[in-house]
């Protein structure tokens, strides 16, 4: 094993692992601080991107080093709720561009971003190409975002669903992840019309305070608590197809 996370490592210890084995991955997740209801906490996306990332590394211990996630992202379109943290998507490329090539630079040849915030999307994907484009180094970055595999969230709940934020698939992931950070008293304060809020503009020119009263987005019929075997499936779900695809030669 090279080593559970990044920063249990010294500098010699890494340096020594990606000369020995420079394919080495190094993992890194991206998530938010931003409101999720009543009910979940403001780490929400970042929990998940860290589980994510975790359960990865632990299939792929001789082939990953994890990073610690980064935190504060894309975050504006839940501006108004007391606790959001945002930067600009400026910003946010720019950082990122950072982190990332101090990892090319580190020695690493390949990074793989593990993003479980819808808002940071299109930032990553500017990001992406900024980097394996420029042609200022032979390192590639990888982005494996959690809106892509709508597909495993229909399969596992049985539904396809739209656009979501805090809703039953999200409440269930946490469920799994950390069942004692789901506020359940805050799932009762809900009303009926919280649960029915899905729009086509709301993320991109409404922000979520105008059309969700309590900030969860999602079209499911009002739930109490989330499916805590169903949260734990998708995860497994999704664990299971990033490492396919970072086994998969066309990523080497």
């Amino acid at each position: 094993m090279i080593g559970v996370i990044g920063y249990t490592l010294s500098w010699i210890k890494l340096e020594e692992a990606l000369k020995k084995k420079p394919e080495i991955i190094g993992l890194l997740p991206i998530g938010s601080f931003e409101q999720h209801g009543y009910h979940l906490p403001f780490s929400t996306d970042s929990m998940v991107a860290w589980r994510l990332a975790t359960m990865v590394e632990q299939r792929l211990p001789e082939e990953v080093v994890l990073f610690p996630p980064v935190i504060y992202a894309c975050s504006s379109e839940h501006r108004g709720f007391p606790g959001t943290v945002w930067v600009d998507y400026h910003v946010f490329i720019e950082y990122a561009r950072c982190v990332v090539e101090s990892l090319f630079e580190a020695g690493f040849r390949r990074v793989g971003v593990i993003n479980a915030h819808g808002g940071n999307v299109q930032a990553l994907s500017v990001l992406q190409r900024m980097v394996n484009l420029s042609g200022r180094h032979a390192g590639k970055l990888y982005v494996f975002n959690l809106t892509e595999f709508r597909d495993l969230t229909a399969k596992v709940f049985g539904r396809s669903p739209p656009l979501q934020h805090a809703g039953y698939s999200e409440t269930s992931m946490l469920e799994y992840i950390c069942p004692e950070c789901v506020d359940h008293e805050g799932l009762a304060r809900m009303k009926p019309e919280d649960f029915k809020t899905t729009s086509k503009e709301v993320f991109s020119i409404r922000p979520t305070r105008e059309v969700s009263r309590s900030g969860v987005v999602d079209d499911s019929e009002p739930f109490q608590h989330g499916d805590k075997k169903l949260g734990e499936t998708l995860i497994t779900e999704i664990v299971n197809a990033i490492v396919e695809r970072l086994k998969d030669p066309t990523h080497a």
